[in-house]
């Protein structure tokens, strides 16, 4: 499929040709494959096709991004990655503006606030470094486990369930980290 869509131009024969296979197996295979994204995609793109109203095609959208898992913000705005943390749009006349400043400030961090915090607030090195230890066997084995531990939510809420503000969990994080040294007992 991938030769198909992207390097024989959507040529069966040039396909074929490419795998030494007859033209009629590649068209079963786009046939099969177009049969199973169908089943997929259909409903959602029926729904938006016959919509009436802004908010059934919001539906349909939604739906649409299930199937697919495109991890595309469905506002623009946000990180990709967020939606399935997000209730769905309802508008309600009860609230202005000025009733939502707490969760403007909280959803405002994962719009342009993240750009701005990790470009012009983080030391591009420092963050680098920490890439590093999580994406690699570079540095300290302990230094890799708790930055895992910490981005897995491990620090994040106590055993009642309370959840901890940033600031506690990397306490915890150093708590963690000084526990492992056998030097501290």
């Amino acid at each position: 499929m991938e030769h198909y869509l992207k390097k024989a131009d959507l040529n069966a024969k040039k396909t074929a040709a490419t795998f030494n296979v007859s033209v009629n197996a590649i068209e079963v295979s786009l046939k099969y494959v177009s049969d199973k994204v169908r089943s997929l995609i259909g409903k959602p793109l029926s729904v938006i096709e016959q919509a009436q109203d802004i908010s059934t095609i919001e539906t349909g959208l939604d739906e649409f991004r299930k199937v697919v898992a495109s991890g595309v913000p469905s506002y623009g705005y946000f990180l990709s990655g967020i939606e399935p943390y997000l209730p769905k749009p309802k508008y309600n006349p009860k609230f202005s503006l000025a009733d939502c400043t707490k969760e403007i400030s909280r959803i405002g961090v994962f719009a342009h606030y993240a750009k701005y915090v990790l470009t012009q607030e983080c030391d591009q090195d420092k963050l680098a470094h920490l890439l590093s230890l999580v994406s690699s066997l570079n540095g300290s084995k302990y230094d890799r486990e708790v930055l895992k531990l910490f981005f897995n939510g491990e620090f994040s809420e106590s055993d009642t369930g309370k959840y901890f503000k940033i600031g506690e969990q990397i306490e915890q994080l150093q708590q963690w980290l000084q526990n492992q040294n056998p030097y501290n007992a």
